[in-house]
């Protein structure tokens, strides 16, 4: 949620609470300029308070990067942990924190995040950088050419220290994805807009010069570039054997320095939803299908919400199964993750065996952390602002 959503959901709050004992009788006498006695407006004020402080504590995002390091956004901010969740530092960019629409760290020190400023029709991208863990950003605003309505959100990768790409979302209507992509070659001190990919969607590069992007939205697809992202060439996966597939939409490939790469797909059907692992070991030259699994999920089902890699080799299925929870891996058709203590639909990111889960049910938002692979999980504590 954009920081103007916030600002007028908090506001909303307020007046609803104000006019709820606006029409109230008491036996208070001090009463405003409207009749609503004083108690009863400090008793709204109070309430709209603990209700906006809740709004801000809600978690919009968490990524592990290494072992028991990572980050976690809220509406009010964005911090770090260097145990798991235990604790929290904050290390919120200067500005609106609720203008924060991407992070993305490459290590424990160096990392880039997004975000929109401004009011609406006045508003603008910017792109910030740290180098120190997020002890200080560098701030450098961007002229997106094309976006034509406000940026929905920011992804980043990169490669070593220096070349970095980042996707700025535009948004649209549902029928409809678009994206603007730019690269750095200086860590994000200066950027520089590339051609628009075909879509909006996520990225991997193995160069400077080859890459590959998941399209997402009502166009998902796979392409993939040799000149830097300049130029894009969609890619055809067919389903393994006896696999429905009207359809399917993918992750992006993870390719290592020897060739060998892991491509997640979700193939979708009337009939049926199938999650499947491909691997390649000529660099996505040829992809095979190591393993899948036919999901009870139906409909529009998205890699990014329901097929997380777990390391080098397997990923996780988050279905609406009993058990919730089923591993894929290569030699193998699937396995059941039993997964202790984790709720259903969480959405994982994992770093080796260590990893968390992020929770959204209804206005509810939990994070939970792991360190067998996702056989056990424990609730994290929730990062506060004055954990400075």
């Amino acid at each position: 949620m954009d920081s103007r959503r916030r600002d007028a959901l908090i506001a909303l709050i307020l007046t609803a609470a104000l006019g709820a004992v606006s029409g109230c009788g008491g036996g208070n006498s001090a009463t405003t300029g409207g009749g609503v006695s004083v108690a009863d407006t400090r008793r709204a004020e109070i309430a709209a308070a603990r209700e906006a402080a809740e709004f801000r504590a809600e978690y919009t995002g968490a990524e592990l990067v290494s072992r028991k390091r990572g980050w976690a956004r809220t509406h009010g901010g964005l911090y770090w942990t260097d145990d798991g969740g235990r604790r929290w530092r904050e290390i919120t960019p200067p500005g609106d924190p609720g203008a924060i629409n991407g992070v993305y760290f490459r290590n424990p020190r160096q990392g880039w995040a997004g975000a929109e400023e401004g009011s609406e029709g006045e508003n603008h991208v910017v792109l910030f950088a740290t180098e120190d863990g997020g002890h200080s950003w560098r701030r450098t605003p961007i002229e997106v050419e094309g976006l034509a309505t406000i940026a929905a959100g920011v992804g980043f990768t990169a490669l070593g220290q220096r070349r970095v790409f980042a996707l700025v979302a535009q948004s649209t209507d549902t029928a409809s994805s678009v994206g603007h992509l730019f690269t750095s070659g200086d860590g994000g001190r200066r950027w520089y807009q590339l051609p628009d990919p075909p879509h909006d969607g996520t990225m991997s590069f193995e160069s400077p010069r080859n890459g590959w992007f998941a399209a997402g939205g009502h166009l998902p697809g796979l392409y993939r570039t040799h000149d830097g992202g300049r130029t894009w060439t969609e890619i055809e996966v067919s389903p393994p054997p006896g696999v429905p597939a009207e359809d399917a939409t993918f992750g992006p490939p993870q390719i290592d320095a020897d060739g060998d790469g892991l491509l997640p797909v979700i193939f979708r059907a009337r009939a049926a939803v199938t999650a499947a692992l491909y691997r390649t070991r000529d660099r996505g030259r040829h992809w095979e299908p190591a393993s899948h699994y036919r999901m009870r999920l139906g409909g529009d089902v998205a890699v990014s919400e329901h097929l997380f890699r777990r390391g080098r080799e397997t990923a996780v299925v988050a279905d609406y199964a009993r058990p919730p929870y089923t591993l894929l891996g290569p030699g193998q058709r699937h396995s059941t993750l039993r997964a202790t203590g984790l709720p259903p639909f969480a959405r994982l990111s994992f770093a080796g065996r260590f990893g968390f889960a992020l929770i959204h049910t209804n206005s509810l938002t939990r994070l939970f952390f792991t360190t067998d692979g996702g056989t056990d999980w424990k609730l994290t504590s929730r990062p506060r602002s004055e954990q400075r």
